[in-house]
């Protein structure tokens, strides 16, 4: 016998094994979906371009709750203008679809944004750190500021 064991048991413990495997081998199966996600960098989030959605299925209706964190920082110099975004982008969204056919849905969404200097700063450094990553110099600025800054010719446009 190459590979094989030979067990000698009860009627009542081989129901049960029988049962078990049976059971674990149905619950493991569960559906997937993407993770819903969005770009939440300044200057593309004010565009509202949507999450990738999954189709609803069986299920007539949806309602979610989403919550999301993005820690920004974009240094950028091209001829006399300079851009920098260093901060923390908040999104808590409650939204509602419901199916219209087979193959439509309709949905209603209520964003709330909140920008700050952020917390997690310190986390990013230590994980770029962790992994001999580029931080773009980010470690030579101060943490956890709000700085949203354009400007042309040494002259401040946005601040």
């Amino acid at each position: 016998m190459n590979g094989a064991v030979a067990v000698t048991v009860g009627r009542g413990t081989l129901a049960v094994l029988v049962a078990g495997v049976t059971v674990a081998g149905t619950s493991v199966a569960q559906e997937t979906a993407p993770l819903r996600t969005r770009n939440l960098s300044p200057p593309i989030a004010i565009f509202g371009l949507p999450a990738w959605e999954v189709g609803l299925g069986d299920r007539r209706g949806e309602f979610a709750v989403a919550t999301e964190i993005a820690n920004h920082y974009q240094l950028g110099h091209k001829g006399e203008e300079e851009l920098v975004f260093d901060g923390e982008t908040w999104r808590t969204s409650c939204s509602y679809r419901r199916r219209v056919g087979r193959r439509w849905s309709i949905g209603v969404e209520l964003p709330v944004y909140r920008h700050s200097g952020g917390f997690v700063d310190d986390l990013v450094d230590a994980w770029h750190s962790f992994f001999p990553l580029p931080d773009g110099d980010r470690n030579l600025r101060a943490e956890d500021q709000l700085r949203y800054h354009y400007s042309d010719r040494g002259s401040t446009a946005f601040l």
